[in-house]
């Protein structure tokens, strides 16, 4: 997943598509996209891709748990 609104490593679910399976952000995009867009690579054909087209899902956002550390 690419996305400019969520820190490296947090971690994603679309149940409306994909159930529990769980993508990992690891990229950003355009500075153009601003808060709310991801973009998805899929295993595909391009044609298939196309197919697949832009999607308004609900999201599940699970961010990474930062350690503290005692001085």
């Amino acid at each position: 997943i690419a996305a400019n609104w969520l820190p490296f490593g947090a971690k994603i679910k679309i149940p409306s598509l994909y159930g529990d399976k769980i993508f990992t952000v690891d990229d950003t995009m355009n500075k153009r996209y601003g808060y709310g867009r991801m973009d998805m690579w899929l295993d595909a054909a391009r044609g298939e891709a196309i197919k697949f087209g832009v999607k308004r899902v609900e999201v599940e956002v699970y961010y990474p748990v930062k350690e503290l550390t005692k001085k």
